[in-house]
């Protein structure tokens, strides 16, 4: 086999993608105080620069902060995805809430899969001790629900909730979970108004993440929830002092998506994700006219 190098040099590296999107939605009125909305769509991606040149497995060129190593793939056909959704919306007085549901099935979905040459895969294990990945087309679905809520309890307090998921999963001769697929996730929060200032906590929170890909050996990841409290205090009709307080109890989490420790010799062992931040304290004035 010709190593992946040179295959790259001699060929004919020029492309030309032409894409289009085809978007229909639509509302329909049931009373006073629901909608009805749905909408079908299909919508195209070309190929990333990245995607189709890289052309040496270094972690310098990893793209993804996932501790892993990729070659490009010239010969990428663009994503095609074939969508639709449907949500509803109900408001009253004091209640408002919109779920939704959504399906994609995309033909050719871009994903990094095990590269076969064998001299990618010996460059890629002197560099990061794993073989290295190939840009590649795949057949995949994603669907999912999402909602957000508000509620005013009194003149005062409000309360808000959204909350997301999503599953992808391959359809072709590969039975695996889609790679880097957030879990289940969402916030609650609190707000209390006053003449001239609010107070608002949020609970931010995701649920593990054991659906991974398997052919990718993708790191599962566990759940976490975290707090958040803010004021905003008006000192007059031009001057507001903010502060906020994010992480409020310290807790150490790793979000599923975030990239992967490469370096030896630190806190964190080579191959764990990395921490989000943990405490932090946020002030602020601002003016406006």
């Amino acid at each position: 086999m010709q190593p992946y190098k040179l295959v790259l040099n001699d060929a004919d590296k020029s492309v030309s993608d032409t894409t289009f999107d085809v978007v229909i939605n639509n509302r329909y009125t049931l009373n006073s105080h629901s909608d009805l909305s749905y909408g079908v769509a299909i919508k195209e991606r070309a190929a990333s620069y990245q995607a189709r040149y890289l052309w040496l497995p270094m972690q310098a060129t990893g793209g993804l902060a996932d501790g892993k190593t990729y070659v490009g793939n010239i010969n990428l056909k663009p994503e095609t995805a074939y969508q639709a959704n449907v949500g509803w919306s109900y408001t009253c007085e004091r209640l408002s809430i919109k779920p939704q549901l959504f399906y994609q099935r995309i033909d050719n979905y871009i994903q990094g899969i095990p590269s076969e040459d064998s001299v990618v895969n010996m460059v890629a294990m002197m560099m990061s001790g794993q073989g290295a990945l190939r840009f590649s087309n795949i057949d995949a679905h994603l669907y999912g629900a999402d909602m957000s809520a508000e509620y005013q309890l009194s003149r005062q307090w409000q309360v808000n909730a959204q909350i997301s998921y999503v599953r992808g999963k391959r359809r072709d001769e590969v039975n695996d979970d889609l790679y880097r697929i957030s879990p289940l996730n969402g916030q609650l929060s609190a707000h209390y108004y006053a003449n001239d200032y609010q107070v608002a906590a949020r609970w931010r929170f995701a649920q593990s993440q054991t659906h991974v890909s398997h052919y990718n050996n993708e790191l599962s990841s566990p759940g976490y929830g975290v707090v958040d409290v803010s004021v905003d205090y008006d000192i007059n009709s031009h001057w507001q002092f903010n502060a906020a307080v994010n992480n409020l109890f310290d807790h150490s989490y790793a979000p599923h998506l975030n990239g992967i420790n490469r370096v030896d010799g630190r806190e964190l062992d080579k191959g764990q994700r990395l921490q989000a931040l943990g405490r932090t304290l946020h002030l602020g004035v601002s003016f406006s006219l």
